[in-house]
């Protein structure tokens, strides 16, 4: 059941008083909401932004609860100019809750998108083992120029440092969801407005995975050509006209 015990596990940006609401899924798994922030702020004169760390409200043991918690906040804002954002791993966490949401959410945001297993070789494959906090953000931090373009290297560093990172949820869910996961048929039933954003230097989500995926679906695609895996930070302007125009575009759309 939906109810205000919800909103007691949002961090809203805005007015609060908006009629457009965005509600933002941060990738990981096992990171939060911290590295949109301050990034997606401006947004937030047109707009309610709505973050919440994954797996906060129902937990974190399954990919089933972090796409149910999704659906439950979308309830929660239902009857508003509703709009779903995901990130990278929280792309994949959108396209499952879009399935059941659509008839009441106006446009989905898809940045830096995953939509099946073959983001990267999972042929032989071997789950981690007691992976830590520290040896995630480790990792993170070890692969920064994946992440970002080198000029935003000392930006996209100070950014991943203050994520709060969970070493076991990753490890699990990549287990259990990632190495198996297809969106095929999520992407081929999508009915409401759509974008795709994406920096085509990406090392993380390959900017083919990306074209592979648009093949499926009727997106409107927006490349990002100084960006890797975080448009919003790298091409922040750009990033920000590109939502604000999509927004007006879906929101007119609906009336």
């Amino acid at each position: 059941m939906v109810n205000d015990s919800i909103k007691e596990k949002l961090h809203i940006v805005g007015s609060g008083r908006s009629p457009n609401k965005m509600v933002c899924v941060h990738g990981g798994p096992g990171m939060d909401y911290s590295y949109f922030l301050p990034y997606l702020r401006q947004l937030s004169f047109d707009m309610d932004l709505i973050f919440f760390k994954s797996g906060s409200i129902y937990g974190k043991g399954s990919i089933d609860l972090l796409v149910k918690e999704v659906i439950h906040v979308l309830q929660y804002f239902k009857g508003t100019n509703l709009f779903l954002l995901g990130h990278s791993f929280g792309s994949a966490i959108a396209l499952e809750a879009i399935k059941e949401t659509q008839e009441y959410v106006n446009g989905l945001l898809l940045v830096s998108w995953i939509f099946n297993n073959t983001i990267r070789d999972y042929s032989n494959f071997t789950p981690l083992d007691n992976y830590s906090d520290s040896d995630f953000q480790r990792d993170s931090l070890r692969s920064i120029s994946s992440y970002f373009v080198d000029s935003c290297i000392n930006k996209g560093h100070d950014t991943l440092r203050k994520v709060s990172y969970d070493g076991n949820m990753f490890a699990k869910l990549e287990a259990d969801y990632l190495v198996k996961f297809d969106l095929t048929d999520s992407l081929k039933n999508l009915t409401i407005p759509t974008i795709s954003l994406a920096g085509i230097k990406d090392d993380v989500v390959p900017i083919k995975h990306i074209k592979d995926g648009l093949k499926i679906s009727s997106i409107t695609h927006i490349d990002f050509e100084h960006s890797k895996h975080f448009p919003f930070i790298e091409e922040n302007e750009k990033f920000t006209n590109v939502v604000k125009k999509f927004i007006s575009n879906a929101t007119k759309g609906a009336k």
